[in-house]
């Protein structure tokens, strides 16, 4: 004789797994805020709202000057270190310079090599620009955005 037990719930399964799906979404939004996306919030900053809008109007003209800033700020784009991590590079070093890795940061802001070839737009300006910057004022980035 075999005896089966059943366990008679009086909670029901469909609220069991209501619960459990609830939980599951909220501890992935929870995981998305911390963990989420690194490099736009490394990137923007805490006013990544105002800068948003800010590329919204000043780029919205140009599709592929707004589509390569959107680049930019999220990491993907052809630079070696994006190419490295999805396995289309064999480097993640920068080209030009050699001295690290080619990280967006890197091209736009510290690459002595990538200075040389749009300096001459951005020293009118400010003498060496942080992201921040770039970020929040988007002539800057438009004319690296042309020249690079």
């Amino acid at each position: 004789t075999t005896s089966e037990s059943t366990l008679n719930c009086p909670i029901p399964q469909s609220y069991i797994k209501r619960l459990i799906n609830d939980k599951v979404t909220k501890l992935n939004q929870e995981s998305w805020i911390t963990d989420g996306p690194r490099h736009t919030k490394l990137t923007l900053g805490h006013k990544n709202i105002n800068i948003i809008k800010n590329l919204n109007t000043t780029l919205s003209n140009n599709r592929q000057n707004y589509r390569t800033a959107v680049h930019l700020i999220t990491g993907h784009c052809g630079l070696n270190k994006h190419l490295h991590t999805i396995r289309k590079s064999d480097t993640s070093a920068c080209p030009k310079c050699g001295d690290e890795e080619e990280t967006v940061s890197h091209f736009l802001v510290q690459c002595p090599a990538i200075a040389q070839i749009i300096g001459y737009n951005i020293s009118k300006t400010i003498t060496y620009p942080s992201m921040t910057y770039l970020t929040t004022n988007t002539s800057p980035l438009l004319s690296i955005l042309q020249n690079a």
